[in-house]
């Protein structure tokens, strides 16, 4: 009987901590290692980011979104070989000017934690403005199932221009290998973006349709996302063990 009454106490305890669903949603700081890699292969950028929720609503939809930010930590010797240029030409003037592309050391934006989804902006700044139509980290609680399941989102951004992204979630793959969380459930996540609307320039560019490998883990988030763009550009971020506050 004692035995019994101390394994409710720690299911109790598991539940309580993880029944907010991930991280994010229970105002808990995490890490991701993120790296750039170039269409020919070569890792230009290799950071840390510290995710932290603000606390308060997001300016641009305090209704339904909560504040995040960013915390960048680039090594800058790769910068020269990043295409600055991917929303308007300050940063390509900025690099002639002064002989390296001035970026930011922290980006704020939002997340929102409903009963049946979870949605947070990737960073966006920097060298991650490819991610500006990329794939989101979504989800919706309900696909977390044992069949493989499909939704779609539609970005709409002021304008012509769309992005919609089509997701496929696969059936539960196995336990986190993170000793901190080693007991939690992963599930694939597949998505790909196509982008319309947009101009002859940036239809040139081949840097906005592209497609997500991740994984998720309820109690988390997104614990892996692989991002790779039709120009051979790839974006990768991992959560870091121990690295929840």
């Amino acid at each position: 009987m004692k035995s019994l009454l101390v394994l409710v106490l720690l299911l109790y305890k598991s539940e309580k901590l993880f029944s907010q669903g991930p991280c994010l949603c229970q105002s808990k700081p995490f890490k991701y290692k993120a790296l750039f890699i170039d269409s020919i292969g070569d890792t230009l950028t290799n950071e840390i980011i510290e995710v932290v929720p603000t606390g308060k609503p997001w300016f641009f939809q305090p209704r339904v979104q909560k504040g995040v930010s960013y915390y960048f930590s680039t090594d800058t010797s790769g910068y020269q070989k990043i295409n600055p240029n991917f929303q308007d030409d300050r940063y390509k003037n900025h690099l002639k000017r002064n002989g390296k592309i001035k970026f930011v050391n922290k980006e704020t934006t939002g997340y929102a934690c409903r009963n049946t989804s979870y949605f947070l902006h990737p960073p966006r700044q920097n060298q991650y403005q490819m991610l500006f139509y990329g794939a989101y980290p979504f989800m919706y609680y309900s696909k977390l199932s044992d069949t493989i399941e499909h939704y779609s989102i539609t970005m709409n951004i002021p304008g012509p221009v769309d992005a919609v992204h089509r997701y496929v979630i696969f059936p539960y793959v196995g336990i986190s290998p993170f000793k901190d969380i080693s007991q939690l459930k992963l599930w694939n996540v597949n998505a790909v973006t196509d982008v319309t609307g947009l101009s002859e320039y940036f239809e040139s560019q081949h840097y906005h349709d592209s497609k997500m490998e991740g994984l998720y883990c309820p109690e988390i988030g997104f614990v892996k996302m692989q991002h790779t763009f039709e120009n051979g550009v790839k974006i990768y971020f991992d959560y870091i063990e121990n690295s929840l506050e």
